[in-house]
């Protein structure tokens, strides 16, 4: 292979203003198709080289800082971490084997965020790496190596032949990111800190150089890497709920997620600052005691609120006609998406050709063909315009409820009060650190003490109140698109106009329900039971008004869709009888009568008759005057506290 001549320099570079890795020896391939190949450098290395030249997503600097939509790996665990250590490394005897981790090399700008795409090679970094690894190295120079060229700014590859050679990078504008094996990384560091020798011994990295594919397809390194990430791990045992929804760039109702937590866009503030937001939401819930909202529970809000609980998350979703018949309808309500896909892309991409080709399809099977043809499917581009179209129609509805809605003001306000928004404060680094982070964080007694104090405000703020709830914040969302927005336009100041008189209607609705602290005339507090005289033989179904509404027998929050609707259409009848002064009534009545009947019977209430159906005549009218009465509770709040 003939070699490039050496270049020559005037001036000698500022090796102090560069990081570079070392050096590391390689093997290339390339695969997929010729437009879309990516390039697979496999590395062998020392676990010190491994742990000098590449981090994990959550030790990257600054990463607390970086927005949602850049997330391109799950959150450790460090307890595994830790045993793979103890259990499997530094045990004595046994097989010790690592699979090859997977990497990738991420651009950061001067202050460690993530850019849009790689930078352009630079004659100086060239220069500068060339002098400190290439020029006296006897390697290079006997063995028939090339000179360093660099692939983009900041990546250099020394070649060999066609196959081989050895691959650096600039560490102050790439990051060596691993994205498949970083519990392995993290247990070889514990063993390391136990015992040195493991520095010593070698393993492989798969590095996929993304720099083409990145260009190609026109889109951001972390968003190549993102994709990646969820190939790898796309199964619930490899990564949980939460950290899949925020990367799934394909599945919509994941994407409008993203859209109200994503702080990337500094013009368009998120719904919920990334402060408030629980990112975890262990068994689908947010911890109410640090936290406005979740992940899961913003998926779940946006499912019920536009899409009335029917998704396309699945392969089965999407062989189902009747249920992507019924989601295209609620896309067509709340986006008006077709239209503009047309414009854009042509009417053989909009959504309803793209089902009458999947109903063509399956039309055309084989009748003794069992399996179904039909599968609903459309292509990125589409699913990025949903997820813009979401955007700028609803992510200002979504920011104002949860910035002016009474319930979560107070949560805010409570958050603004103790710093958790200004950057750099301990609270602040606190809140947009990982798991892992955190946990070393609190060992400092002057954090631990900070948190606590400010988890203690908000647990107090948040206590039982409804709205604090998934059950709660299902509803008051589902008020808002059902009652507000359903007749809107497809037009943003429109939808935002109508969400700032939703607000304004249930604080007045919420400010008189709430009016006193007092445990028994606070009806947004789940617990709350009117003291002193109540229906005769009807015990806590009668005392207890959210009991046989959303409350089930053995005082547990009922999360059933029906007792979402319900009380989606219970808080629509504070707002009305509060903005007509009018005298307040369920709406769905019969519907609440009937689940207090229900509960009547379950508590053993009986009445003595000869016959069943006396028995029930009884029960219904008993369950129609616990009703009347919890009815009354509610007009004698609104008149005394209007």
């Amino acid at each position: 292979m003939q070699k490039r001549k050496k270049r020559t320099t005037g001036t000698e570079p500022n090796l102090n203003t560069y990081d570079f890795s070392n050096p590391i020896s390689y093997f290339r391939s390339d695969f997929g198709r010729s437009n879309e190949d990516v390039g697979v450098f496999t590395l062998n290395l020392t676990c010190g080289q491994l742990l000098a030249d590449f981090k994990i997503f959550e030790d990257m600097n600054s990463v607390e800082h970086w927005p949602v939509s850049t997330l391109i790996q799950r959150e450790l665990d460090h307890n595994r971490a830790k045993n793979i250590a103890n259990d499997y490394l530094l045990k004595d005897g046994g097989l010790k084997f690592f699979p090859s981790l997977t990497a990738v090399l991420i651009p950061t700008d001067d202050k460690y965020q993530p850019i849009d795409e790689y930078l352009q090679p630079s004659e100086d970094s060239l220069n500068a790496f060339t002098t400190k690894f290439y020029k006296g190295d006897n390697k290079y120079s006997t063995d028939g190596y090339e000179l360093p060229k660099e692939l983009v700014g900041g990546i250099f590859d020394i070649i060999f032949d066609e196959s081989q050679g050895d691959i650096g990078w600039d560490k102050n504008k790439l990051t060596a990111v691993i994205i498949d094996g970083q519990h392995r990384l993290k247990s070889l560091e514990a063993a390391v800190a136990v015992d040195k020798s493991f520095m010593n011994c070698k393993l492989n990295i798969t590095l996929i150089d993304v720099t083409k594919i990145s260009k190609s397809q026109k889109q951001t390194p972390t968003k190549v890497a993102r994709d990646l990430f969820v190939t790898i791990n796309h199964t619930p045992e490899q990564i949980d709920e939460a950290r899949l929804c925020l990367m799934d760039d394909k599945d919509a109702l994941s994407t409008f997620t993203q859209v109200l937590v994503d702080d990337a866009d500094t013009e368009n503030k998120p719904a919920i600052r990334p402060e408030l937001v629980d990112w975890d939401c262990e068994g689908g819930k947010h911890r109410s005691e640090n936290s406005l909202s979740g992940v899961l529970v913003l998926r779940q809000i946006i499912l019920t609120a536009l899409f009335d609980n029917v998704k396309l998350s699945s392969i089965e979703d999407r062989q189902n006609k009747r249920t992507v018949s019924k989601w295209l309808s609620k896309v067509d309500a709340w986006l008006g998406i077709d239209e503009l896909i047309k414009d854009k892309f042509g009417e053989n991409e909009s959504l309803g050709k793209r089902f009458d080709i999947a109903n063509n399809g399956a039309m055309q099977q084989d009748e003794s063909d069992e399996d179904s043809l039909f599968l609903f499917s459309y292509n990125n581009e589409v699913s990025e315009l949903l997820k813009s179209q979401f955007k700028a129609l609803y992510l200002s509805t979504f920011r104002h409820v949860y910035s002016n809605l009474s319930p979560f003001k107070d949560i805010n306000d409570v958050a603004e009060k103790n710093n958790i928004f200004k950057v750099g404060s301990s609270l602040n680094r606190y809140f947009r650190s990982f798991k892992g982070k955190r946990l070393t964080m609190k060992k400092d007694i002057v954090v631990a003490s900070e948190v606590d104090i400010y988890e203690k405000e908000l647990r107090e703020q948040s206590k039982s109140n409804i709205a604090h709830t998934v059950m709660g914040q299902k509803a008051i969302f589902k008020t808002l698109f059902d009652s507000y927005l359903f007749e809107t336009a497809h037009d943003e100041p429109d939808i935002l106009n109508a969400t700032k008189k939703f607000t304004q209607e249930f604080n007045n609705a919420y400010d008189i329900l709430t009016t006193s602290g007092s445990f028994d005339e606070n009806l947004f507090s789940i617990e709350f039971e009117k003291k002193g005289k109540s229906v005769s033989n009807s015990l806590s179904v009668g005392s207890k008004f959210w009991k046989g509404i959303i409350l089930k027998v053995n005082d547990e929050i009922d999360y059933s869709t029906t007792a979402v609707k319900i009380l989606s259409g219970v808080f629509d009848d504070f707002i009305v009888a509060v903005r007509e002064d009018s005298k307040f009534e369920f709406s769905n009545r019969s519907s609440i009568i009937k689940r207090h009947e229900s509960h009547l019977k379950r508590i053993g209430i009986e009445f003595g008759e000869d016959n069943e159906d006396d028995e029930n005549a009884k029960r219904n009218e008993l369950a129609v005057n616990v009703v009347a009465h919890k009815e009354k509770v509610v007009n004698k709040l609104i008149n005394k506290y209007k």
